[in-house]
């Protein structure tokens, strides 16, 4: 097997949007140095400093591209991310702009079509960039979810943070160089020295470089979560050689050993905490022997204390009976001094109702990074959540946000009958709302609509600003034929308190047709424009922020031509006073039924709608200029 790396880092940037990054320079350098060292990494090695766009663009195509099926490659990139508004993530270059990326960066979707199409047989993608909302001397500026947007066939992806963390290289930490990414220096580091051989094999997988990271960082105290994904069930790849070659186990004293199996409790306590020294150890040696001797002795194990959990390295058919039968609030904190990922899947081989209690004594942040992790099937999320205490769903409310919508979406029912009882529903509302059509069949609208009306009401009469989720507004702002038409309907509903019912929501006529298939919610119907002079195109309603309001619709498109027209059933709107420009022409909103209001061109309706605080929208080559009255 050959081996292939690319280190790309970007440190300076044209445009002074961007924040200058000292750490990838250093990073590059040494990222190159131990993985094209013949007794470490073994790879060959192309780096590329400070590039454009475009030549960034040619070394991935170029590097990707003429590789083996039996090829290992990997690509390391150190620069700023960022997403367009359509949320699209994207890699900055030294030419970026950053308020066009889709054109002047390097788009993660190009990236992962490049490596789909790549033949070796083992891709690495390791990324230190940060996709959080901090800018200050730190990299990113956008909070991105890269594992779930880069995540493809064959990969390994190993990112230096979560979706809304820092990924640190500015500001002094304690044992940290200044000028060197904290992620990337402990990649580095456990590489070089061999001490991310935490087994004593002798080499150093894509695992175990992660977990060394991962506990590196958190001995710095930087508020960073490295992330790894492993897809297609890759098994373990073998990222380098240890230095310290393969570890011999050390001795453990026989004493620790008969009094770990002891029926005494106190007599195996007293060894599990000496066995949890060997565990901590520097020395690889003292760490295989323990390793070793729990996974020989673990059936007759008593759970361990808080304070010296037994559990690390262990496969999760392991750590289940010491799970099991521990205290909630033991199992909890045992869990809670491991790699989160590790901690996800000792949960995944528990039973609903063990798993239950222990989440249930978790602290609720870190339950929600739990479930963040990879590895457990929905129903089974969905089972577990169900066994737990109902008061705790305000806080799981959370979890929707940071899972797949297929996940979300089967929790949904779980939590729907929980949220809409609890006391603090509206507040709770704020968290479960930007994740899209989760709620959708599962909330009675009306309820939501309540809710949201309560919420807004609260909002003005404290002074506090409307979440985005229920009130949009666009100062000046263009979308073309082919572009989404984002939080339009999101915005129309939420602040105008619509009410659902069955009733003409939309009606068309003249030269403009529009149509609307029926789906589960409104922000992901589906609509199509088109006039006489144009062929139809097509774009989907969607929200940065996510779904509002779920609702079935129901529509009806009747007649052709100039007297065509499209009833939406599901919707209704409350009255409002705007006046509307339209390709020159003025247009007054006008009452056709108590519960919404139909635009007017020319004396000829064009369509019923509920626009406000949108100073813009263009849709193909018709410009429509929405005031208040």
């Amino acid at each position: 097997m050959t081996r292939h790396a690319l280190i790309i880092a970007t440190s300076l940037y044209d445009d002074p949007a961007f924040a200058g990054l000292r750490a990838p320079a250093k990073d590059a350098v040494e990222m190159a140095d131990v993985l094209g060292d013949p007794g470490i990494g073994g790879f060959t090695t192309v780096t590329v400093q400070d590039g454009s766009e475009a030549r960034v663009r040619r070394e991935i195509d170029a590097f990707l591209d003429d590789r083996r099926p039996d090829d290992q490659v990997l690509v390391y990139l150190s620069c700023h991310g960022l997403r367009d508004e359509w949320g699209a993530l994207h890699f900055a270059a030294t030419d970026t702009v950053k308020k066009r990326p889709s054109s002047t960066a390097i788009a993660s979707s190009w990236l992962r079509e490049r490596m789909e199409k790549c033949r070796a047989s083992q891709q690495i993608l390791i990324l230190d960039c940060c996709f959080s909302g901090a800018f200050a001397r730190t990299k990113g500026d956008t909070d991105v979810g890269v594992t779930s947007l880069l995540a493809g066939r064959g990969w390994v992806v190993m990112t230096a943070s979560g979706s809304a963390e820092y990924s640190y290289e500015g500001e002094p930490l304690p044992g940290a160089d200044s000028t060197r990414s904290v992620f990337t220096a402990a990649l580095v580091d456990g590489l070089r020295s061999g001490e991310a051989d935490r087994h004593g094999r002798g080499y150093i997988t894509v695992d175990d470089a992660y977990q060394y990271a991962y506990r590196r960082i958190r001995t710095l105290g930087t508020a960073q979560t490295p992330q790894l994904n492993v897809t297609q069930g890759q098994g373990e790849i073998m990222l380098a050689r240890s230095r310290s070659g393969p570890v011999t186990a050390a001795e453990l004293p026989a004493t620790v050993l008969t009094a770990y199996a002891s029926k005494d409790r106190d007599v195996r306590r007293a060894a599990i905490a000496a066995m949890s020294e060997w565990i901590d150890s520097p020395d690889p040696g003292r760490r295989l022997a323990a390793e070793t001797a729990i996974r020989r002795l673990l059936p007759a194990a008593e759970p361990p204390p808080a304070s010296a959990p037994p559990l690390a390295g262990l496969a999760p058919s392991e750590a289940e009976p010491v799970l099991a039968a521990a205290e909630p609030a033991d199992a909890a904190a045992m869990l809670g001094d491991l790699d989160p990922r590790r901690e996800y899947a000792r949960i995944a081989s528990l039973s609903p109702a063990e798993a239950a209690p222990i989440l249930a004594a978790m602290d609720p942040e870190a339950v929600i990074a739990l479930f963040t992790m990879h590895g457990m099937a929905p129903r089974r999320v969905a089972a577990i959540l169900n066994a737990m205490p109902a008061d705790r769903a305000p806080t799981l409310v959370a979890l929707l946000n940071i899972m797949s919508p297929s996940t979300a979406g089967d929790m949904a029912a779980w939590l729907s009958p929980r949220l809409t009882a609890a006391p603090d529903f509206e507040q709770a509302l704020g968290a479960v709302l930007p994740a899209p059509d989760y709620l959708a069949g599962h909330v009675d609208p009306g309820t939501m609509l309540q809710a949201f009306q309560r919420r807004s009401r609260e909002c003005h009469r404290t002074g506090q600003p409307v979440p985005n989720v229920f009130h949009a507004q666009f100062a000046e702002a263009e979308y073309d034929h082919l572009a989404p038409i984002g939080n339009t309907l999101a915005g129309v509903l939420a602040d105008f308190q619509a009410e659902f019912t069955r009733a003409e929501g939309y009606e068309v006529a003249g030269d403009i047709t529009v149509e609307l298939s029926g789906t589960a919610d409104l922000l992901g119907t589906q609509f199509r424009v088109s006039t006489s002079s144009r062929a139809a195109t097509s774009a989907r309603l969607t929200s940065p922020q996510g779904l509002l309001f779920p609702v079935p619709i129901g529509t009806t498109v009747l007649g052709s031509g100039p007297d065509a027209h499209l009833r939406l059933d599901g919707v209704r709107i409350a009255p409002i006073q705007a006046r509307i420009e339209y390709d020159g022409g003025s247009a007054r909103l006008t009452n056709v039924a108590p519960a919404h209001r139909q635009i007017t061109v020319n004396s000829s309706p064009v369509a019923s709608a509920d626009l406000h605080n949108y100073d813009l929208i263009r849709i193909g080559p018709h410009t429509l200029h929405y005031r208040d009255d």
